[in-house]
């Protein structure tokens, strides 16, 4: 029971801690603009809140039957799963740039995590891959980070 709490307390001091950091940031610049420090500002409250309201939701509603624990070991085993995928796209984006890194990733978490097959998993990469050149590097004219060849 006190292990659902665990997280978002963990949660709040890491964002609070960061929040902390944002206000060294300036909210708002000489010419009265947005500043960098107001986002992550922002952010940091607005997660806080969220975490403080899921944390008195959990408290109000203590349920502890046998069920929640199997759904809970399964999302701990996706999120796992998840992060070992993100780290290993993070090595990857060096490598194989941007897009092929974010399409790996896609492709990896909608088999594995998701248990979708694999065509619709392929599809649905590429159509993924292919929004995101089309935005940056067509409309907006930004460019992605290439790989370590090119």
């Amino acid at each position: 029971m006190i292990r659902s709490y665990l997280f978002p307390i963990f949660l709040i001091v890491s964002v609070s801690i960061l929040f902390g950091q944002a206000l060294k940031l300036s909210i708002l610049n000489e010419q009265g603009m947005v500043g960098a420090g107001f986002l992550p500002s922002l952010l940091s409250v607005f997660i806080i809140l969220l975490l403080l309201i899921d944390l008195f939701l959990n408290f109000k509603n203590k349920k502890g039957d046998h069920k929640s624990k199997k759904i809970e070991s399964t999302s701990l085993l996706k999120i796992s799963i998840f992060v070992l995928f993100l780290i290993l796209a993070l090595f990857m984006f060096q490598y194989l740039g941007m897009l092929v890194s974010l399409g790996v990733l896609i492709l990896f978490i909608l088999i594995f995590i998701e248990k979708n097959s694999l065509i619709k998993s392929v599809i649905v990469s590429l159509l993924i891959i292919g929004i995101t050149f089309i935005i940056f590097e067509q409309l907006l004219n930004i460019p992605l980070p290439k790989d370590l060849f090119a």
